[in-house]
């Protein structure tokens, strides 16, 4: 009789580590299936950006208050259309204001007024960041970043 209860202890110890290893796999799943729901977005929003070329190619002054920016999407980007564009400006001092206003897809040649609020002097630099509107309407930007500084 003592010797099957041995035997019974060796099979209750392996029922233990396969439950404990199933608890473990169980772990590991949520916290990789949570990482993926969470930052799938950005993926896809990153790889959106990759094909689409919007490049500053004009800063000038409009009227007092605003300038004028002319965007240019090259012939070699992707026709994918865009929530729109975040632009930032820059004065020789280094302070910036930006403007996230512009919503739409940037045809081929586009002229934004951007008002200078916040800055001291005229802009000497200009700044340019595509974004996309996800499902909830709120703005998701590329991570590059264009700029334009005129001779």
């Amino acid at each position: 009789m003592l010797k099957n209860k041995r035997g019974l202890s060796g099979i209750v110890m392996t029922i233990i580590l396969i439950a404990l290893v199933l608890i473990a796999a169980a772990i590991v799943w949520a916290v990789v299936a949570n990482m993926l729901e969470t930052k799938g977005e950005a993926i896809d929003v990153q790889s959106k950006c990759l094909g689409i070329i919007i490049e500053p190619t004009v800063l000038g002054t409009a009227t007092t208050g605003y300038a004028n920016v002319t965007l240019e999407r090259s012939s070699a980007s992707t026709s994918e259309e865009i929530g729109g564009v975040g632009i930032t400006l820059l004065n020789a001092d280094e302070t910036t204001t930006e403007d996230t206003s512009f919503t739409g897809n940037v045809a081929a040649s586009t002229i934004i007024d951007v008002p200078t609020t916040g800055l001291t002097t005229i802009p000497t630099k200009v700044q340019v960041r595509i974004y996309f509107e996800n499902d909830a309407g709120e703005k998701v930007f590329c991570s590059q970043i264009t700029e334009y500084t005129p001779a």
